[in-house]
Order: C-alpha cells, then structure tokens, then sequence
C-alpha cells in the first residue's frame, strides 16, 4: 500500500514537473504564464523556476543546432523570416549581450534565439547571457507571485 502511494506521488510531480517545462517552451506561453500557473497548479516554487526556465531556454540551443534544417522548410523559413525582421532587431544589433539579458523574457526566447543566430552572435555568449536572463526573471517572478499569493491570503 504504502509502494502504491509513494509511486502515485512521484507520478503526481512528474507530470506537474513536465507541465512546468512545457509552458515554459511553448512561444506563447513562455515564463510569464508557465511559473503563476506551475505553482497554482501545486508545484513548489523552486521546481517551478527550474523546470519553467529549463523549457523556456530549451528553444535556444535547439533554434542554434537546428537553424539550418528550419530554414529548408518553407513553412519554417517564412516564420524564421518574420521573428528576423523582428522590432527588436536594430537594438539587438546595437547593445548586444546586454539587449539580450534584458529582453529575453520581453520578446520571447525563441525570438531572441533566432535574432541572436541570424545576427552572428556567438553560440557562447546567447547561451550563457539568455540562461541567466531567464533564471533572473524566473526568480523574481516567482518572488512577485509568493507575495501576490500572500496579499490574496490576507
């Protein structure tokens, strides 16, 4: 009985866990939809800040290995085409890295991966500089909501 429980539990998390990671890399739910709604959903607010900035940076490197397969494909190329025309584009170009920390959140990691490759920026740097720009908004937004949550309470 006791096997049962624990199994279902762990079953529980996992897929909790697995929610988590898919908002997160889904372009329109992303990190603003994906942590509020991991922890109503029950998760714990670490979990949830790992688990949505993990699927939320996955688009990265798949965007940066993959960008010239995506671009074989017409359907792929257009879209590709449509986020390198992006607003964003000039002010990436001018600040760089910096941009980059500040808007991924803003405007999307799968923009900012397509942006950053289209624009030559090393594989290195958008790793690095998106990764933290999603753990320190992952953070804070979790911090926003633990307190939203404890204003509703009182």
């Amino acid at each position: 009985m006791l096997r049962g429980v624990c199994l279902e539990n762990i079953i529980a998390y996992l897929s909790l866990c697995f929610s988590a990671w898919l908002m997160g890399f889904l372009p329109m739910l992303e990190i603003y939809v994906a942590l509020p709604a991991s922890m109503l959903m029950g998760l714990d607010p670490m979990s949830c800040v790992f688990w949505t900035a993990l699927g939320n940076f996955m688009p990265i490197p798949i965007i940066l290995y993959f960008y010239d397969t995506l671009r074989k494909w017409k359907k792929a190329s257009r879209l590709l085409n449509k986020m390198e025309n992006h607003r964003f584009n000039r002010t990436l170009i001018q600040h760089g890295a910096w941009m980059v920390l500040l808007a991924t959140p803003i405007i999307g990691s799968w923009t900012v991966g397509i942006l950053g490759r289209s624009l030559g920026m090393s594989k290195t740097k958008l790793f690095v500089v998106s990764l933290c720009s999603i753990c320190m908004y992952s953070v804070i937004l979790v911090i926003i909501t633990m307190l939203g949550v404890e204003l509703i309470k009182e």
